[in-house]
């Protein structure tokens, strides 16, 4: 790194302070990787916490998919990745609303008559819906 050093006038460092300079330089530069490396730290940090807490609304959702339709675990994170899809957001986010509001909010195609198929936002499972053996 460089620790540029910058005055008014020409001339307004003489030796002893180009001297100086010269010798703080290396602990500025110290210092200043340490902050980036702190801050890098906090930042995956901040990460990992906020993957936890995601992982665990999404088991929850899971859960409540795989106590409604009797269904495995990979088949209910299908049904979240598909509304997700559906839905154009974020599975951690259609897995917390499943959490909070009991319904899987996704678009459910219309069938004959323009009337609306079951789908898993009614509780019960659509065409669709993994079966379960």
């Amino acid at each position: 790194g460089a620790l540029n050093i910058y005055a008014r006038r020409a001339d307004a460092f003489d030796e002893d302070a180009r001297a100086a300079a010269t010798r703080f330089g290396p602990y500025a530069a110290v210092a200043a990787g340490n902050l980036h490396a702190y801050r890098s730290a906090r930042d995956m940090a901040d990460n990992l916490q906020a993957a936890l807490e995601y992982r665990a609304v999404i088991d929850q959702a899971k859960g409540v998919l795989i106590e409604r339709y009797k269904i495995t675990p990979d088949q209910a994170f299908q049904l979240l990745a598909q509304a997700s899809m559906h839905a154009n957001r974020k599975v951690r986010d259609i897995a917390d609303e499943l959490v909070h509001t009991g319904e899987l909010p996704v678009v459910v195609p219309r069938g004959e008559g323009g009337r609306r198929r079951p789908g898993p936002a009614s509780g019960r499972p659509g065409p669709d819906a993994p079966r379960h053996s």
